[in-house]
């Protein structure tokens, strides 16, 4: 058995166990609506993409950014737009 072989071994026994936790979810705290499921899912699949992006964009350059230094340029940007107004 090679690794990708493992790999989906691993991944199909997530997400058997995923839907045994739902199923054992929807019967017990009741069912969600389609248009709920599909907005939970529309949501999470965004945040992969923008994560995913963000990978790529990591690769293609050597500059990092921490969130203390986004979080205080943040700040101050909204700060002087606050005292601009």
């Amino acid at each position: 058995m090679d690794i990708c072989d493992d790999e989906k071994i691993r991944a199909t026994k997530r997400l058997m166990d995923e839907l045994a936790k739902g199923r054992t979810s929807g019967e017990e705290k009741g069912w969600h609506s389609l248009e709920e499921a599909e907005a939970k899912l529309s949501s999470e699949n965004e945040v992969y993409f923008k994560l995913r992006e963000a990978e790529v964009e990591a690769r293609s350059t050597s500059q990092r950014y921490f969130h203390k230094e986004v979080m205080k340029n943040l700040r101050e940007l909204l700060s002087k737009r606050t005292s601009s107004d």
